[in-house]
């Protein structure tokens, strides 16, 4: 299974071997901010599985798209 890029809108923080991402995009949405596994980083996006992906953020279609999913500012 793909990993997942996350494209954070400010560096994710290293907690506890898990990156702690921080979105205002899905605090605003109403979804809580999560922690991931993480996979590691490419260029500032954080990488995690899928499975750590909340159903909640996988059901917004404008998430995602080819596995790669981008905060909206």
């Amino acid at each position: 299974m793909e990993n997942t890029v996350f494209s954070t809108p400010r560096p994710a923080r290293i907690l506890d071997a898990k990156y702690d991402i921080y979105a205002p995009t899905l605090r605003q949405m109403g979804l809580p901010t999560q922690e991931f596994r993480a996979a590691g980083m490419v260029d500032g996006r954080v990488i995690v599985h899928p499975d750590d992906v909340a159903e909640e953020a996988r059901q917004k279609p404008f998430f995602v798209r080819r596995n790669i999913v981008e905060f909206a500012d």
